[in-house]
């Protein structure tokens, strides 16, 4: 789900294909701001000083570069895991914008820029939504695309490692990244997460893990 400030975007089949409907909404971008603010002052009355954790993270830097079929000349530090797929993949493919399954949002984004206009500055302002965001690979790229990110991430690992390389593209973030440490669902409730040993992205509700699956899933 893409929006401007204050508007929805949404993609619909109806009429000439590749219409834009807008739908005057509410300012989203302000309500997860805020949202993710709050969270993180929550987190540190219980945890203490979250930002000097981040800060003393220890991560495996990888430099990304935007792939070039967007004209923007941009590339970024991430903070990857030392030994993980997601990790390991982005740096195969730090030449190319990084994680390959991010890579399906390149379409989408060259696709919004010419439904705006053409250029590739009309992204800037754009809203999107990270949902399950991991260690931040697509959030990194659509940042340096020029779009702003509302990224949700429950486990706390993989939301330090993303919070450490927003912090490592201060310039590239500014103002436009909210951090959210929640997972989205239906309905509001707690739940125990767990996460594959070496593929942190393959994370569960603990009650949806069938008993039988062979994975090595850690708490």
């Amino acid at each position: 789900v893409l929006a401007d400030n204050g508007t929805w975007l949404l993609a619909t089949r109806s009429g000439q294909e590749g219409d834009i409907h807008r739908t005057q909404c509410f300012d989203i971008w302000g309500q997860l701001s805020r949202a993710g603010k709050d969270a993180m002052d929550v987190a540190a009355s219980h945890r203490g000083d979250v930002s000097a954790q981040i800060a003393a993270l220890r991560c495996r830097k990888v430099v990304v570069e935007l792939p070039p079929v967007l004209p923007r000349c941009v590339r970024w530090q991430h903070c990857a895991r030392e030994d993980d797929v997601v990790s390991s993949e982005l740096y195969s493919n730090r030449a190319l914008g990084g994680f390959p399954d991010c890579m399906l949002l390149v379409p989408l984004m060259v696709w919004l820029a010419q439904a705006n206009g053409g250029e590739i500055d009309s992204l800037d302002g754009l809203i999107a939504l990270d949902i399950g965001a991991n260690i931040g690979a697509c959030s990194l790229l659509m940042l340096g695309a020029g779009l702003r990110v509302a990224a949700f991430e429950p486990v706390e690992g993989n939301r330090q490692h993303l919070a450490k390389s927003v912090a490592l593209n201060e310039a590239l973030a500014q103002d436009k990244f909210a951090l959210l440490p929640y997972g989205l669902a239906r309905e509001s409730r707690s739940a125990v997460v767990v996460s594959q040993a070496g593929n942190a992205g393959n994370s569960h509700i603990l009650d949806s893990v069938g008993a039988n699956e062979d994975h090595n899933f850690l708490a």
